[in-house]
């Protein structure tokens, strides 16, 4: 049993002359069970108890087994605004991932006012304030990101190559790790054919994954799918054709988008882990013709192939010279000195594929057709088109004493010089083997889109998390641009939250579907936005930026928009959906003393269906709740009758002409208005009106003539 023991910690300033000094003014009680990678919420506030102004800083949060910093596990840091004497910030509302690394026993929440120490003269010492425990008792998890990661091992590798990048996940963001997928690629036994058919087998079990936010693959697999160990005979499937890598690429992905419900992945690769994704990027699809790959970020891949090895005359760093895999990977041969058939195209035959000079390779069917030495003529990889509608990142080592990685070449690392990408470098001072271990590059390389048009598809209602990161060499730009997809289905309200705002400089705009700003917000050194927007029917795009550290990749931002329930047109008809499939269905309505069963009339019509067709119900009905009791028991979701207009203003200013809103009829007083900014007329009112609520978005206006009462009867 785990139990996480709510602990503040504010610092009280020593009491010296006109200095400030923060303490926790506020702090609510987050909920009482959790699991590991549940989320842990609640809000704080920050007030400035000192006799100056405090400028910004940052507040850490921590949770720890004794009420001190001792043992404390960081959690992340967030940014909060400057504060005047006797000032508090609004509420900071706080998510977070419990990490996987905690022990069983109890835990406190410890709050940090001023933990980087930015505010001189805030001298501190330590108050607790103890609140209600929070049990937590086995292991939960969220998906957490908008397109979950599979990470792909290099040549002779397996997944426990990101065991550290895995543990760092799990630490720093607790993101949940939805399994492993086995593949052995030489299922036959024999490593001197190469039969996609008979070589390649999918040993993924379905029912081991789970929905998360990264997995891993493994090629290094015996032919009974177990991983390779003393009593698993090794056949060489780490070290086998890059085709037949790709294969497996496929079929992970199609694992993960099964189990996680996501329309898109990113893949993470090192060394011929690249190789494996682009095999799959530019030769295969998924069965419904797409790739489903939002970004491929590459470390140390050989993207214009490799000659570090032992020349073919012994087997160096444990690999086998002449192995499939290090035929494909190859710049040129040592013998015949033809390039690279894999890569950079040429026959199947050992005259061209010349490398040894006692042994020939295993076999020379890149294809992997069954057919060795066949002289067919391939094209090689970087021969190919290469899709244009994803991102692309890579990891380039550069060893001070080596100039490279040791196994790579700084300009064979860089897919910009094979493609024109435009794709984000970054240098990582590493060896080869080293650089699956580069936490601080590796996120960087995951960074999100900064393209419009490889934003990342989001939902509403769903609580996402993103990270800012230093731009790589090639980048236009200093500030991170994370680009973001949604839609609204039905004009409405939408709520936009970011939690966790780690830097002070934090941007968020709203774009429509042509890219056009509608709305901005700049954070100003609050940790929390919280803001409404009023949005009609469309595709609109979420760009959340700033301009990062080098360590602010260790603080995760949270984000989630949802529609607030601004209603439907008054006169309008609407379907309410009951959400749940069953045999009988019964809908009911609460008109405010309780609910009562419905049946079909002139207002309702499905009242046993799935579906509730209300008929221009009328607006005094503002505020009815309507359930449906499914198979006798089971309660659907409440739905709750709100009705609003937006205003438009295609015709000209006046309030009064229907035409000027998106309804076709005016707003009455149980009607919620929206005013839009991005509208060709702002509106002006003339003669008495009245409406339920009054929204109106930044940079948008009202005239009410003089003389003239617009009376707001309500609340949202």
């Amino acid at each position: 049993m785990k139990q996480i023991l709510l602990l503040v910690s504010c610092f009280l300033a020593l009491k010296i002359s006109a200095q400030p000094n923060l303490a926790v003014s506020y702090i609510s009680t987050p909920a009482s069970n959790l699991k590991l990678g549940d989320h842990l919420t609640f809000s704080f506030r920050i007030k400035n108890i000192g006799s100056s102004i405090a400028q910004t800083s940052h507040v850490n949060i921590y949770l720890s087994t004794t009420p001190s910093l001792a043992n404390a596990v960081g959690l992340s840091t967030i940014s909060t605004e400057a504060l005047s004497v006797n000032a508090e910030t609004q509420d900071i509302q706080y998510v977070f991932p419990v990490p996987y690394n905690l022990n069983n026993g109890a835990y406190y929440v410890i709050i940090f006012p001023d933990a980087l120490h930015e505010i001189p003269g805030n001298t501190n010492t330590s108050i607790f304030y103890n609140v209600n425990t929070i049990n937590i008792n086995s292991t939960g998890g969220n998906q957490n990101l908008p397109y979950p990661i599979i990470l792909i091992h290099g040549f002779t590798g397996s997944d426990s190559t990101w065991d550290t990048l895995k543990n760092n996940l799990q630490t720093y963001y607790g993101y949940s790790f939805g399994g492993n997928m086995n593949f052995c690629l030489n299922q036959d036994n024999n490593i001197f054919t190469s039969n996609k058919n008979t070589d390649y087998k999918d040993w993924t079990v379905m029912s081991q994954l789970k929905a998360g936010d990264f997995y891993t693959v493994n090629f290094n697999t015996g032919i009974n799918g177990k991983a390779v160990s003393d009593t698993t005979p090794d056949v060489e499937s780490n070290q086998s054709a890059a085709l037949k890598q790709g294969l497996a690429i496929r079929d992970a992905i199609k694992h993960v988008l099964q189990i996680t419900g996501r329309n898109k992945v990113i893949l993470l690769g090192h060394s011929m882990g690249g190789l494996a994704a682009r095999e799959y990027l530019q030769n295969l699809t998924q069965a419904d013709g797409y790739h489903h790959v939002a970004k491929l970020a590459t470390i140390g891949t050989p993207h214009g192939g490799s000659n570090v090895t032992g020349l073919g005359l012994f087997g160096s760093f444990g690999f086998d010279e002449e192995s499939e895999a290090v035929r494909d990977l190859k710049k040129f041969y040592a013998i015949s000195f033809d390039n690279g058939v894999y890569l950079f195209g040429g026959q199947e035959n050992y005259s061209v594929m010349n490398n040894s000079l006692i042994f020939d390779y295993n076999n020379v069917d890149v294809n992997c057709n069954g057919i060795d030495a066949d002289n067919t003529n391939i094209i090689g990889l970087n021969q190919k088109n290469i899709p244009n509608d994803l991102s692309f990142s890579c990891g380039i080592g550069l060893v001070p004493v080596l100039g490279d990685d040791g196994v790579v070449t700084t300009t064979s690392a860089n897919l910009n010089n094979f493609y024109n990408l435009s794709a984000d470098t970054f240098h990582v001072n590493a060896n080869h083997l080293a650089e699956p271990k580069k936490t601080p590059i590796l996120m960087k390389l995951l960074d999100e889109a900064n393209e419009y048009d490889k934003s990342y598809q989001i939902n509403l209602d769903t609580t996402y998390f993103g990270n800012f990161t230093v731009q790589g060499l090639s980048s236009p730009y200093i500030v991170d641009y994370d680009d973001y997809k949604f839609s609204v289905q039905t004009s409405q309200m939408v709520n936009i939250k970011m939690y966790d705002i780690p830097i002070t400089n934090c941007r968020i705009d709203i774009l429509d579907n042509s890219y056009n700003y509608i709305y901005s917000l700049v954070s100003n050194g609050t940790g929390f936005l919280n803001f409404n927007i009023p949005l009609n029917t469309g595709i609109y795009y979420l760009e959340i930026s700033a301009t990062p550290d080098e360590i602010v990749w260790k603080s995760p931002y949270a984000y989630k928009l949802s529609l607030t329930g601004a209603g439907i047109c008054p006169s309008s008809n609407t379907i309410m959906n009951a959400g749940i499939t069953g045999s009988s269905y019964q809908w009911q309505v609460n008109i405010g003393s309780g609910y009562s069963n419905l049946s079909d009339n002139s207002f309702y019509s499905g009242t046993h269906s799935n579906y509730l067709v209300l008929y221009t119900p009328s607006t005094n009905w503002y505020g009815y709740k309507y359930r449906c009791i499914v198979d006798g028991s089971i309660i659907s979701a409440e739905n709750v009758l709100k009705f609003s207009s937006v205003w438009t203003g295609l015709i000209n200013t006046q309030w009064e002409n229907p035409n000027n809103w998106n309804c076709g009829i005016l707003p009455d007083q149980n009607t919620d208005v929206i005013i839009n900014s991005n509208v060709p007329n702002q509106p002006q009112v003339n003669f008495n009106q009245s409406c339920r609520s009054l929204n109106i978005s930044t940079s948008a206006q009202i005239l009410i003539k003089t003389g003239v009462n617009l009376k707001i009867t309500g609340v949202n």
